[in-house]
């Protein structure tokens, strides 16, 4: 049985440094707005006061921090699962699927199968780099429902599914 991993670090794009910056405005605004209300009746609250400004930054901090995402890709047999750890700490699984579910599996450079990128999707998971000159591969797959998977897998990742459904994987030279 194949056993392969892979891990690739998302490189954070201007929509989500924009909203970094948006979240730490609005974090502001909102302090502010603590301050300026609570200003006249500071009396007993200022440590209240305090709390509450520190608990809206650390919430922006916490937010912006989700965004530092790295995808693992796990290869066992014939099954292949995506995980996204947001911050180093936390683990999610995106999408678990076997070499049978799978429809195709190509790369999106490849003319004779990127049509099927156009298709109608009920899920599109994007577990790519975000890098304009990464290899991107696109799989479909179709569980009980039609999912779209990009994502950047090694060689050997490729070669190894290839050995359960030849019909089904494509590599792009």
């Amino acid at each position: 049985m194949e056993f392969n991993e892979y891990m690739i670090k998302r490189n954070k794009g201007a929509k989500e440094i924009l909203l970094s910056v948006l979240l730490y405005f609005a974090a502001t605004v909102v302090a502010l707005f603590l301050l300026i209300m609570f200003l006249g009746k500071a009396g007993g609250f200022g440590g209240i006061l305090m709390l509450a400004v520190v608990g809206v930054y650390f919430g922006a901090f916490k937010l912006s921090s989700r965004m530092n995402k790295e995808f693992e890709y796990i290869i066992t047999g014939d099954s292949l699962d995506i995980d996204v750890i947001m911050n180093a700490t936390a683990r999610k699984r995106l999408v678990t699927f076997s070499v049978e579910e799978l429809e195709v599996l190509a790369s999106v450079k490849d003319a004779a199968y990127n049509a099927r990128l156009n298709e109608q999707f009920d899920k599109t998971i994007d577990a790519t780099s975000g890098r304009r000159d990464a290899n991107v591969y696109f799989a479909v797959i179709d569980k009980s429902s039609k999912i779209l998977l990009k994502f950047e897998p090694t060689y050997t990742m490729l070669t190894n599914l290839r050995k359960y459904s030849p019909s089904k994987i494509h590599i792009y030279d």
